[in-house]
């Protein structure tokens, strides 16, 4: 089932499962994890292109039960593509939902440490990453050497 910002006051996440996740990669905060489990996009960093205040923040529920809250939602950049993400100013990571990334009609391929994730109508990578111990990352800016 998709949900939409306005029908869904419980996000849920599957990232942090464990207290020792942070000890599986080194992860930097512009970094973008890719979660399997997570039902919306989220970004904790201030470079949205478009920021809209919500009107009742929306409370995510964590792999580890804790909870974080989504203040804002608007449009921001990964790499060179423009996605739609809910503003979690207080969770230390941003996540790329894969369950979106499908709703959207993306393709998620995974493969020899690496990831990429394609446009649905010309099958061109958008936004590309690779493993860090047990997470996928995508970096928020292509980098002039591969990943």
């Amino acid at each position: 089932m998709t949900t939409s910002l306005d029908d869904s006051p419980v996000v849920t996440s599957s990232t942090l499962r464990t207290s020792h996740f942070a000890l599986a990669a080194e992860v930097f905060p512009s970094t973008w994890i890719i979660d399997s489990g997570a039902s919306h996009h989220m970004h904790n960093g201030n470079d949205f292109t478009t920021n809209e205040r919500l009107p009742n923040p929306i409370r995510i529920q964590l792999g580890n039960k804790t909870c974080v809250f989504a203040t804002h939602h608007g449009s921001v950049r990964v790499q060179d593509h423009q996605i739609d993400a809910l503003h979690t100013p207080l969770f230390c990571y941003s996540l790329l939902s894969v369950a979106k990334l499908d709703s959207q009609e993306y393709h998620t391929k995974f493969g020899n440490g690496k990831c990429s994730i394609q446009n649905p109508h010309s099958h061109v990578a958008v936004m590309t990453g690779s493993r860090n111990g047990q997470l996928f990352q995508v970096k928020p800016i292509h980098s002039r050497h591969s990943d």
